[in-house]
């Protein structure tokens, strides 16, 4: 029985589409870039890690920034049923509250760290190192804003997400009070292989609108957070790893997309997207996994899930690392001086004013 000549041109083409996909899935699940960014891209390895291979955490103190939703809220849940005590932050008493509710207290608890401001992220600092004097065991810095259309800034006058992301990271993680085996992970991305090619190390390049691209610089932070593990672990002899932890599920396709039923839209973010749940196994390997906590790995990346990968070669490029740090320094001392010189001025004002306004009669 012969098939007519225009169905068999057809099973040919979906014969060689069916190839053509498959050789393009193997090639996104195992080329060391996209590798697990997707659960379509994880579909022929096995997980690096998973809970049951968690120990009990009990006696063990963990920051966990950005903790209001998605990864952050999902890390905190994660190392607060192995009994660690979780300080989670968000940048309101508002939803600190709606993070403790979550959680479901337990000695777990949330403290409002503004990252925009550096004054404000160092009194954050100061008031975790007396709440928590002992130090922490394990540190997330998770918090972050993502490619805002239009160049913002910070309070101290930095493009936001360089600010947000990367500097006010820095300096948190600089003040606080550690343990002697303190673990540190920050949350990067894949967006960090989309950095602009010439660093953005000086103000200037930072805050320029006619150059800003809101993917690049965003890739710009995320490749900040690869670069200050890297640097993190090499200066102060702790573990620091940075994770990618891929497309992260949240119902944004069933809030966009109204025409399909949400079972379908729900069969395809599986496919797409991780649960937070799942993405917090990356974010919590590094910090758990005793292989990763020796001088000489002691600074890894991670894709989902939970498996080392290596970064772009700008990600592990020393020199860079070591001139992103002088830089964050440089601006740290510089902003901090002038928001306190802002300060004083602001109070110098109020009291002359206080001093020459005219009494009230009586």
């Amino acid at each position: 029985y012969l098939l007519p000549p225009m169905t068999m041109r057809r099973r040919r083409g979906a014969m060689f589409g069916a190839v053509v996909a498959a050789v393009v899935g193997v090639f996104l699940e195992r080329n060391g870039v996209t590798d697990g960014s997707i659960p379509l891209w994880h579909m022929s390895e096995a997980y690096g890690y998973g809970e049951a291979l968690m120990p009990d955490l009990a006696g063990k103190t963990a920051l966990v920034t950005g903790s209001s939703s998605g990864i952050g809220l999902a890390t905190m849940r994660l190392l607060a049923r192995h009994n660690a005590t979780v300080v989670g932050t968000a940048r309101s008493d508002e939803k600190c509250a709606a993070v403790t509710e979550a959680i479901g207290g337990g000695g777990s608890s949330c403290v409002v760290v503004e990252l925009l401001s550096l004054s404000k992220t160092k009194a954050s600092a100061e008031r975790l190192r007396r709440s928590f004097p002992q130090g922490f065991d394990y540190v997330v810095l998770n918090a972050g804003i993502m490619a805002p259309p239009t160049l913002s800034f910070s309070e101290d006058g930095l493009e936001a997400q360089f600010a947000t992301n990367h500097l006010g990271h820095h300096l948190l993680a600089r003040e606080l009070s550690l343990t002697a085996d303190a673990r540190l992970v920050v949350v990067s991305s894949i967006a960090h292989y989309a950095a602009p090619s010439k660093p953005l190390l000086t103000e200037a390049l930072l805050n320029d609108p006619d150059a800003y691209r809101p993917e690049r610089w965003y890739g710009w932070s995320k490749l900040c957070n690869v670069l200050f593990a890297r640097e993190f672990a090499r200066r102060r002899g702790r573990p620091a790893h940075a994770v990618h932890p891929g497309a992260v599920r949240s119902g944004l396709l069933q809030k966009f997309d109204r025409r399909l039923p949400a079972a379908v839209l729900d069969a395809f973010e599986r496919l797409l997207f991780w649960t937070p749940d799942l993405a917090a196994l990356t974010v919590v390997r590094p910090l758990l996994d005793p292989r990763f906590i020796q001088d000489d790995d002691n600074s890894r990346y991670f894709v989902p899930v939970a498996r080392p990968r290596h970064p772009s070669s700008a990600a592990s490029n020393d020199t860079l690392a070591a001139e992103l740090w002088a830089l964050s320094e440089t601006l740290i001392a510089d902003k901090l001086l002038a928001a306190s010189r802002r300060s004083i001025k602001d109070r110098e004002m109020e009291e002359l004013y206080s001093t020459t306004r005219p009494a009230k009669l009586g």
